[in-house]
């Protein structure tokens, strides 16, 4: 349904004379496709190799259609759903309206604004903006339509990633920004964290290594990144020891890293999530670990519900039926998985629903696997996002559902705003013209290994004889 931004993306910087022009296959009218021409269709949330098509916020969902058009429904109080209306809470979808011509190819929603990608790799936010997070350098007044983000001169954004009150972007050239709330360092300049209402750099690596962001993930109070060499950075609030870096819980407003493995086995990693004040990462052997706080079992180890400084270990499957995760996101107060089989687990909060696993509401510090189709109609999921209290899932036929807390009509399913403890279905689209929410590619060369899980990264544009690149094209 979508083809990775980037490859969309570049071809706005074809003026100069360095960059590739696309071939008319990727120009960016193209940029959807059907569910059947992909070869694994799904994605992680921030990773620069699949698009996020849709997003759970705090209060509030919005998918992208597999038409390209954004919709948006729950909470609405800041603006937060983009439609331009009277700023009324939406129990079914709302069309967000992006521009002339312009479709959505990324989505994140934080606490109170959203930020998409558009198909030209221009990105726009909207909502709440106390704080400067849409990025746009005015007034900081909300906004109930989109505005655009100014990323620098011939600058594109390849993935975003919306968190309390910040916002951080890879561009098209590996380099990550962010923007709004800097309380506590989650942007990561080493300034004086003072909050910022444009996009400033985070410097990863060092001076004698540097090195680009491959996936971003921005928290209530912290930020993530992975780099291009499988390592694993956060900065900001460290409080609970959401970090990893087990430094006494002392904010940082600088990068630092995350050991996931040990000295006799090294790992890196492939997927990163920040939530409220825990943190989750896919690990390069499909391995999942969390860290941070731990008050409702959302860390998954099961073991003494207390905070963790250091990554501890989330055990998938059974001892019979052990299991990898392939996508992971972590909510404010629990955490979602989908498994290499398909299947989906929760753990963590479950007060108002949010694991559906239609059981007691009672919290659980370990995967319980959630339901998504019927004995007659079994379904897999190929993405999942953990919102405030409440989460969603793309299944493998495109439909979306979700569960949870339902105060402000956020589940989309225009019942009565009551929580659900196990799936109801979303109504994408109209009755005559019923849709499905879009997906990416998440197995580009179709050898069965997902994009993250590639041992070789594959370029993520295709250069002419002469040029070379992984994000864009230059001579070589």
């Amino acid at each position: 349904m979508i083809i990775l931004s980037l490859s969309v993306a570049t071809n706005s910087l074809n003026e100069s004379s360095e960059i590739t022009v696309l071939e008319e296959e990727n120009d960016s009218q193209e940029a959807i496709l059907s569910l059947n021409l992909l070869n694994e269709p799904g994605h992680q949330e921030g990773s620069i190799y699949t698009d996020t098509t849709f997003a759970a916020g705090y209060d509030h969902t919005c998918a992208i259609l597999d038409d390209g058009y954004l919709n948006c429904w729950g909470r609405d109080n800041y603006g937060q759903l983009g439609d331009g209306g009277t700023n009324t809470d939406k129990n079914t979808p709302v069309s967000v309206s992006l521009g002339t011509g312009r479709t959505a190819v990324a989505v994140s929603a934080g606490d109170y604004h959203t930020c998409a990608i558009l198909d030209d790799g221009s990105l726009k936010c909207w909502g709440g903006d106390l704080y400067g997070q849409l990025g746009d350098g005015g007034t900081n007044t909300d906004k109930d339509t989109p505005v655009s983000v100014s990323l620098g001169t011939g600058r594109t954004a390849v993935a975003v990633s919306a968190g309390d009150a910040h916002t951080c972007a890879i561009l098209d050239d590996g380099s990550l920004s962010c923007w709004g709330s800097d309380g506590y360092g989650q942007l990561g300049d080493g300034g004086s964290n003072t909050d910022k209402d444009t996009p400033v750099s985070v410097s990863l690596g060092t001076t004698t290594n540097p090195r680009t962001a491959v996936a971003v993930s921005a928290g209530d109070y912290h930020t993530c990144a992975i780099l291009d060499d499988g390592s694993l950075n956060c900065w900001g609030y460290d409080g609970t020891g959401q970090l990893g870096d087990d430094s006494s819980a002392a904010n940082k407003d600088t990068p630092v890293s995350v050991s996931l493995g040990t000295t006799t086995n090294p790992r890196t990693a492939v997927a990163v999530s920040a939530g409220g004040a825990h943190t989750c990462a896919i690990l390069d052997d499909g391995s999942l670990k969390c860290w941070g706080w731990d008050g409702y079992g959302q860390v998954g180890d099961g073991v003494s519900w207390t905070n963790k400084g250091t990554p501890v270990s989330v055990s998938l499957g059974t001892t019979t039926n052990p299991r990898t995760a392939v996508a992971v996101s972590a909510g404010y107060y629990h955490t979602c998985a989908i498994l290499d089989d398909g299947s989906l687990s929760c753990w963590g909060s479950d007060g108002y629903g949010q694991l559906g696993d239609g059981g007691s509401n009672t919290d659980k510090d370990t995967p319980v696997s959630v339901s998504l189709g019927t004995t007659t109609n079994p379904r897999t999921a190929v993405a999942v996002s953990a919102g405030g209290a409440h989460t969603c899932a793309i299944l493998d036929d495109g439909s979306l559902k979700c569960w949870g807390w339902d105060g402000y009509g956020h589940l989309g399913d225009g019942g009565s705003n009551t929580n659900k403890d196990t799936p109801v279905s979303v109504s994408l689209g109209t009755t005559t013209n019923p849709r499905t929410a879009a997906l990416s590619e998440r197995d580009f060369d179709n050898d069965g290994t997902l994009n993250v899980f590639e041992s070789t990264s594959h370029s993520l544009v295709s250069c002419t004889a002469g040029q070379y690149g992984f994000y864009m094209c230059v001579d070589a």
